[in-house]
């Protein structure tokens, strides 16, 4: 199951489409790849290192097979075909763990989810499944000094309501997985303005204040807790039907 990173519908097998330059992000038409390209993913592309050539330019087929620059990119393109197949479930867990209710105006501007994932298989080349290592919300800033190379988490500091989750594979030097390796993934969120502006108490802004206690085991917010949970026992279709329930 392939989904298109613009509209998130699930493309039939044969059609789907992905990014010439950095052949990581797929599409199910060419309409959704022009508006996703003017939106935000020609600020975001960048050729896989394995596709560059001398002169700067991209080169128009992939690296041979047994190469280590083939197996470098194929541990990518499986990341981020799981990670498509997850993305609607971040996206509402991104909205829900900043938790505007109780949080400056601007905070997803200066903060964002934080993911940190590994694969639950050796062949990295050909991972279906990853486990959910850790997920917190993280200072923008922090992210911005630890990984100067990624170019800087927000673009516009002026759209709160714009939001942002970041992923990172976990470095697995034994398995070659040693580049860092992530993904962010930024969208307009209108529910936003529901939790900030809505009425508090009973209203829809307080509607997930039990999400934000303090699990007695881990010590990890209760919503981290089942996150990691639902990555772990539920196919992805089946928690992005839960949670969007839940969200209501």
């Amino acid at each position: 199951m392939v989904k298109c990173y613009y509209c998130n519908t699930t493309i039939p097998a044969g059609e789907v489409k992905r990014c010439g330059r950095c052949r990581l992000v797929t599409y199910c038409s060419k309409n959704c790849q022009t508006i996703s390209w003017k939106a935000s993913h020609k600020a975001n592309c960048r050729p896989h290192p394995s596709l560059l050539l001398p002169n700067g330019g991209v080169r128009s087929d992939k690296p041979a097979k047994g190469t280590d620059e083939r197996l470098q990119l194929d541990i990518d393109m499986a990341l981020s075909s799981w990670l498509a197949k997850w993305r609607t479930v971040f996206q509402i867990n991104t909205t829900l763990a900043l938790d505007f209710a109780h949080n400056p105006p601007d905070y997803g501007v200066t903060h964002c989810l934080y993911l940190i994932v590994e694969p639950l298989e050796e062949d990295l080349a050909k991972c279906k499944k990853y486990r959910l290592v850790e997920a917190s919300i993280a200072s923008v800033a922090d992210l911005d000094a630890k990984f100067p190379e990624f170019g800087g988490i927000v673009d516009d500091t002026n759209d709160t309501l714009r939001v942002r989750f970041v992923l990172q594979l976990r470095d697995m030097p034994e398995y070659g997985c040693t580049p860092l390796r992530m993904r962010r993934v930024q969208w307009s969120d209108l529910n936003i303005l529901r939790f900030r502006d809505g009425p508090k108490g009973d209203g829809a802004a307080d509607k997930f204040s039990e999400f934000h206690k303090l699990d007695p085991q881990t010590g990890e917010p209760i919503w981290a807790v089942m996150l990691k949970h639902a990555v772990e026992t539920m196919e992805a279709e089946e928690a992005t039907r839960k949670y969007g329930m839940a969200r209501g």
